[in-house]
């Protein structure tokens, strides 16, 4: 399982552009340090446009020590960890990816806790990925613990 903490299984996700630090029952989201550098980073990276991150171009390194930049993308690419999921009473790493990937559907921007979890392109703006709205404020209540 992931990281095993004294208070349950842990894995860190992203890339979620917002803070969030929520505990909902036996799960807490934690929004990790550096999170405005790891944003400004991204969005300043040239790979970004109308809200999406697009993946870099591939890069070949020759073994005399030249890097050449090629005319298309590397396809799939990552981008930092903001977060991390802690649950007390998870039943393995699938069970997280699970609780992470309903956290990417309701906030409209895709997570994962891969080191290069996205295909050609991904989203770094909510609502970007699915058509559900929430009205004012129903997000913020929405998460509320009972």
């Amino acid at each position: 399982m992931a990281n095993d903490a004294r208070d349950g299984a842990v894995m860190e996700f992203g890339f979620y552009p917002l803070p969030f630090d929520k505990t909902i029952g036996d799960i807490t989201f934690r929004t990790l340090k550096g999170l405005d550098a790891k944003v400004l980073g991204v969005k300043e990276s040239g790979w970004v446009e109308n809200g999406w991150c697009y993946a870099p171009r591939q890069q070949r390194q020759w073994m005399g020590g030249g890097v050449e930049t090629l005319p298309y993308s590397a396809r799939v690419f990552g981008l930092q960890k903001t977060h991390e999921l802690t649950h007390a009473s998870a039943t393995g790493d699938d069970h997280l990816r699970f609780l992470i990937q309903c956290f990417g559907f309701f906030t409209g921007i895709r997570q994962t806790d891969t080191e290069a979890g996205f295909l050609d392109a991904t989203p770094i703006e909510s609502n970007k990925t699915t058509d559900m709205v929430w009205m004012a404020g129903l997000r913020k209540e929405s998460w509320r613990s009972g």
